[in-house]
């Protein structure tokens, strides 16, 4: 899967996965040159990874239309065999065009255009079981979503439909905040007070103080009736 490590070959392979396309299409779209574009797609062919789909003829020469015949990741045993150089190149890549395409959609105001958009980010401290059943929702979510593509290429091919292009974006990693912790809280702990403790404990105390006051203050002194005026 060394065919994935630069950026401009992972855009190429991002395109023809989303649909069909020729280097015309894609120089034009990438703001690239037609030759690098073609040497891109002859690397992605050599390692199986795109497939020419048809030649049309246009002005008097051949163009051609090609595919991705995979998605552009790696499932984990693959994973593990890439070098951590090209692993970081691919993430950097991969994760810059995920980014650069929601933000291009936000401020070209498409984001919503097709209802139901989705964006949610869910920051959580799990397990090792957690992490794993996690990774196997996503799993399951990501080949649905991939069926559900081939259906509607299926579908488009047929009709000749133009289609609505959206993207799908399924991220899950391990955090950089090691500040999360499970657990109650240190007022929980017993390491700190709340507030209303504080105020609890402040309220006892003053009302200590008051009856040590009391108890100082040595017996009371009986006032004696007055007496009445002789006349």
């Amino acid at each position: 899967m060394t065919a994935m490590k630069n950026e401009l070959r992972t855009h190429v392979m991002v395109i023809i996965g989303e649909r069909i396309a020729s280097p015309p299409e894609l120089a034009k779209e990438l703001s690239a040159d037609p030759e690098q574009i073609r040497y891109e797609l002859k690397a992605l062919l050599k390692a199986e990874l795109a497939e020419l789909v048809f030649e049309k003829p246009v002005r008097g020469t051949v163009e051609k239309f090609y595919r991705a015949t995979v998605r552009p990741r790696l499932d984990q045993p693959e994973w593990r065999g890439v070098p951590n150089a090209i692993k970081g190149d691919m993430r950097g890549s991969l994760l810059n065009i995920v980014v650069e395409d929601a933000v291009a959609s936000v401020e070209a105001e498409t984001y919503d255009a097709p209802g139901n958009a989705h964006m949610s980010w869910n920051p959580m401290l799990v397990d090792q079981l957690g992490w794993e059943r996690i990774t196997e929702v996503l799993r399951g979510a990501l080949e649905e979503t991939e069926a559900i593509k081939q259906e509607c290429a299926e579908r488009l091919l047929d009709s000749d439909e133009k289609g609505t292009s959206v993207s799908v974006s399924i991220l899950a990693y391990g955090s950089a905040n090691e500040a999360r912790k499970a657990g109650p809280s240190d007022a929980g702990t017993g390491q700190g007070r709340s507030p209303a403790g504080e105020k609890g404990s402040a309220n006892g105390k003053a009302n200590e103080a008051k009856s040590k006051r009391g108890n100082n203050k040595g017996p009371r002194k009986t006032k004696r009736p007055k007496r009445a005026p002789e006349r």
